[in-house]
Formats: structure tokens, sequence, C-alpha cells
């Protein structure tokens, strides 16, 4: 018997060959049947039926709505799917006890795994809709036994609410090697190691460990990223994701957000960056404080080392005239001995610090001093690309040049004679479409066209770095950059 997918086209049903697509002819006779579900078609046109319930995603399980607080155990080793799911008799995919989570949530319904590896067993993984009502009372899945490295998930996590805020983590203390997707509503993720050795989710940008996509609001806490991801989060669509207490490094960003997305930036997140960037906001997406002050669209990157730290602290918010808001930066170092001492950061020679995301177009700003008369080049990066493209301000004991390196060949577009010494000195870089003015201590020195840039508007790998070449301690007193649209 051959099998037939048959359409709705217009009003006119046709048939088609599910093998090879092609259409094929048929025609109906009545049968002794009031099931309207019309499942499969020979040739010739009569009908094999199979009963509404038998098509069920999840075979009827499922119950409106929850009666009593529930446990299910799942042991992917000793669990069968017909079993009572009980902590003696447990049943063996995560999909199982889906299919037996109620519609409707009103008591705790708790899936618990057993150490084990979780691999998926049906082409089908539907999203698990509930709805919590009031909002202590969730769904959660967990394993069991706290240590997330006891419990592997190889499968798709699809998870969608109703409505309802979730005050427990939803899921937690697992690890994941494919992508945890969120539908709509409210989660919360707690010690899940983002391991990505699987086949995640692939983004533009390449594999990503959790992805939103519509009204959703997400927080993520005391997570690890590992670096087979490209993105570790992405959210879009008036997604909002809280992000607490996270660590790791994807290779793109840590976290991106799209159309009208927003990221809130909570607690320790300075061992979490990607590696061209923290986050990136784009497309009417935003990056806030959990106090709300937005920290991207149009930022102000402030740092006067008056913190006595590398790592990121809340600045003070405040707004300035141009309607730019301040954040301070976390700073990624080569070497141990970069510190932050006196109000200033201390670049021994030979050391570098990074700090991402982007900035394409804007003014950078720099307060520094030489501990001694250098010998070599102190170089500002405003803008540095992980291909290799830069655009840098090299200072050494008698000129002051900008740099754009291009296929690893420098060009000296702007270069200005001083006399090196150890006073504090401002150097400034405005950058636009137009090309780019070097101005030292207030005065313009230098502006050349745009022939030979990296272009102003691309959108990767662009990150800020300072490089220390210059055979002398280097005292960094304040780092301002300030976007441009």
């Amino acid at each position: 018997m051959t099998d037939i997918e048959i359409r709705n086209e217009n009003g006119q049903l046709v048939g088609y060959d599910k093998e090879t697509g092609e259409e094929v002819p048929i025609s109906f006779k009545e049968t002794e049947t009031d099931v309207q579900h019309v499942d499969q078609a020979t040739v010739n046109g009569s009908l094999s039926v199979v009963p509404d319930e038998l098509n069920n995603w999840d075979g009827g399980k499922r119950p409106l709505v929850t009666s009593k607080n529930t446990r299910v155990y799942v042991d992917p080793e000793d669990g069968d799917d017909d079993a009572a799911g009980t902590e003696s008799d447990p049943i063996e995919t995560i999909q199982e006890a889906f299919f037996r989570q109620p519609y409707i949530i009103n008591h705790l319904y708790e899936i618990i795994l057993k150490p084990g590896v979780y691999t998926s067993r049906r082409a089908d993984q539907p999203p698990t809709i509930s709805s919590a009502k009031p909002a202590n009372p969730a769904l959660i899945l967990r394993g069991e036994t706290g240590d997330r490295s006891d419990v592997i998930v190889e499968s798709e996590l699809s998870l969608a609410y109703l409505h309802g805020e979730q005050d427990v983590a939803t899921v937690k203390d697992l690890t994941t090697d494919h992508t945890i997707i969120q539908k709509f509503g409210n989660i919360k993720i707690r010690n899940v190691h983002f391991r990505g050795a699987g086949e995640p989710l692939t983004t533009p940008n390449g594999p990503v460990g959790f992805n939103a996509h519509g009204p959703t609001e997400t927080t993520i806490t005391e997570c690890t990223f590992s670096d087979n991801y490209a993105e570790g989060a992405r959210v879009t669509e008036e997604s909002m994701l809280k992000l607490n207490s996270l660590s790791g490094h994807p290779t793109h960003y840590g976290v991106v957000a799209r159309s009208n997305a927003e990221i809130v930036l909570r607690g320790d997140l300075h061992q979490f960056w990607g590696k061209k960037g923290q986050w990136s906001a784009d497309m009417g997406a935003r990056v806030r404080r959990g106090n709300g002050k937005t920290v991207h669209n149009n930022p102000v990157l402030y740092d006067d080392f008056g913190d006595g730290s590398l790592v990121e602290v809340p600045a003070d918010n405040r707004l300035k005239s141009s309607g730019h808001y301040l954040h301070r930066p976390d700073w990624v170092t080569n070497r141990d001995d970069v510190v932050v001492s006196g109000g200033e950061l201390i670049l021994p020679d030979g050391s570098s610090v990074l700090q991402g995301p982007r900035v394409t177009r804007g003014r950078y700003i720099y307060d520094f001093n030489f501990e001694s008369i250098p010998s070599g080049n102190m170089l500002f990066r405003p803008v540095y690309y992980s291909s290799g493209e830069q655009v840098a301000i090299a200072i050494n004991s008698n000129v002051i040049e900008n740099w754009v390196v291009q296929g690893g060949n420098i060009n000296t577009t702007i270069s200005s004679s001083w006399s090196a010494d150890t006073d504090s000195h401002r150097i400034e870089l405005r950058r636009d479409d137009d090309g780019h003015e070097l101005i030292f201590d207030g005065e313009t020195i230098g502006v050349d066209s745009k022939t030979h840039h990296p272009p102003a508007d691309k959108r990767s790998g662009l990150l800020y770095q300072l490089e220390n070449r210059s055979g002398s301690q280097i005292n960094i007193e304040q780092v301002w950059i300030i976007q441009d649209n």
C-alpha cells in the first residue's frame, strides 16, 4: 500500500505520494465509521482510517488539570515507559514524563532525573504546556543528585507556559548537549552545564545553548556555557533574558538580543564572556542592569579604575547630557601582574587587556602616563577585529600615529612628532564614516579619509584592546568610549 498525503488546496482535496512527493489521483468511498480523521489512503482512493486518539502526540495520556503534587522519576538505564513512574518503578524517557504532565498545573509537578544519559527515542518532541496558578506550584525538571555532571541530556528540551511566574527553578542540576528552547511564558534555569557536545540548534553565527523567540521571560543562574556554542543564548521578538552568576566563553558572543528583546545583567558575570564580546544587542534590542538603567543603545564605556578592580561593578549610571548612560567594563588580561592600584590600571611592558562588546563609530578617549621614557610603542586599539583588521593609536618616544591594519599591513594614516615624558596626557580618536580625527591634549594633530578603514559598520568580532610594547610601565588613568550612531 502506498502512503498518500491528502492536502486541502483551495477547497479541493489533492493526494500526494509521501515517498516521491508526486501528485496522485484519489477517489473516496463511504466507510462505516464516524471518525473523521483521515491518515492514509491507497492509490485507488480506498481509505485506511486511524482513530483520533491514537494520533494524539501524548497518546491521550495527559490529564487536563492537576489534583495533587506529583513526582515522576525517570531512569534512562533501568526505567520503562510503561512503568508507574515512582522512585522504585521509574519510567525511561523525559518525553514520557511530559506526556503524563497535566495541561494545567495547580500543584507541583516534579520530574526527577536519575543519573545517566538521556537520548530521545522520538523524532517529535512537542513543547510542554503548563499554567502555574498560584505562582509557586510549577513544573520542575531536575537531576536527582544535584550534581549536574550526573545527568546528561543529549536531546533538545522544548518548554512553554501559558502563563504564571515560575518562582522556583524550572530546569536545574543537569548537563545539556543540545539546546534548551523556550516557546513562551516564564522559566528559570539553574546549575545547568551547557556543554553542547551533541547537535545543538544553529543560529546564523553557529550553535546556541538557549533560545527564546517570542514573549518570554527567562532567568539563567549559576550556569556554565562551553565553547562548543557560538552563542550562549539568543533571544528575539520581545523576549527578556536575565543573567546571574554565569561562566564560560562561547566562540562568538555570550548572549545575543535581536528584534526588541532585552538582556538584564544581574549578579556576578565577570567569568562569562564570548570570545567576541559578552553581549550583542541590535535591531531594537537593549541591555540594562537590574535597576533598570540602560547600558546599551548608544553606550558610554567608562572606567576611572576607582573601584580597585579589573572586573565589573555597577557604575553610578549617571545620565550624561549627551543622552548616553555610563557603564563599567570587565577587563580581560594576559598576565597576573596587570592590576588596578591607586586609581590606575597598571600595564607592565609586554602586557595587554581587552574588553568587549563592540562600538563601531564614536569617540575613544584614554588618559595615561608613562612610568619612564618609552623605547617602543604603546598601542591603544579602539577597533580590533578577530580577523586582524584594526585601528590603533601608537605612541612611542618621539611620534604619535594612527594605524589602520588590514591583511597584516600597517597603513600610517596620521603621524605627529612629540617628545615623550612621564606627565599625564589625553589621547582621543574620533571615528565616523568620513574618517579619523586624532586629538592629543585637546589639540587636533591630524585627520584622514576612510580610504584604508576597516568598515565602520562591520558587525562582528570587535573588541577594545590596550597593548603595551613600549619597554616602560604604562598607567591608564581613565578610559571613555562613546558610541555614535
